[in-house]
């Protein structure tokens, strides 16, 4: 399922950085779908984004639990966890867990936008090798 154009899923539940974050993806062409808790960023998991970001600490969720739990909803959709004031194993943790990116509150206007194009543009890119390898290995086949 190709991705909802240029949508990304911000899963935030704090007003002032939901609004945030949509100006600053719609200044860089970006449509938002804005949720406030993990529940409704599940109930969307049919739904194939751009990106999502995603706040770790929701009214119905604290912690890695947000992001264990959409991964594998969400396997082929990259994801960038903005959140707040986290330890350098904690980052560590959750690039290991699955996470695309992380941003720290508070963040520098350009990094959301810098952090979201940077994963689209690296799953896009897995994306082509994985195709070229199926194509490489079908053609192994064909020849032998």
């Amino acid at each position: 399922m190709e991705p909802i154009e240029n949508t990304v899923l911000v899963v935030e539940d704090h007003r002032i950085y939901q609004e945030l974050i949509r100006a600053i993806l719609a200044d860089g062409g970006y449509n938002t779908t804005i949720v406030e808790s993990l529940a409704e960023a599940k109930n969307l998991s049919g739904l194939p984004f751009a990106a999502i970001t995603l706040d770790l600490n929701l009214t119905d969720s604290r912690g890695f639990q947000a992001l264990m739990e959409l991964r594998p909803l969400f396997s082929d959709t990259p994801i960038v966890v903005v959140t707040g004031a986290i330890s350098e194993w904690d980052v560590f943790e959750l690039i290991r867990r699955g996470a695309d990116s992380c941003i720290l509150k508070p963040f520098k206007n350009g990094d959301i936008l810098l952090h979201v194009e940077r994963a689209i543009d690296m799953r896009d890119e897995m994306g082509r090798y994985i195709q070229f390898g199926r194509m490489a290995r079908a053609l192994r086949v064909k020849l032998s």
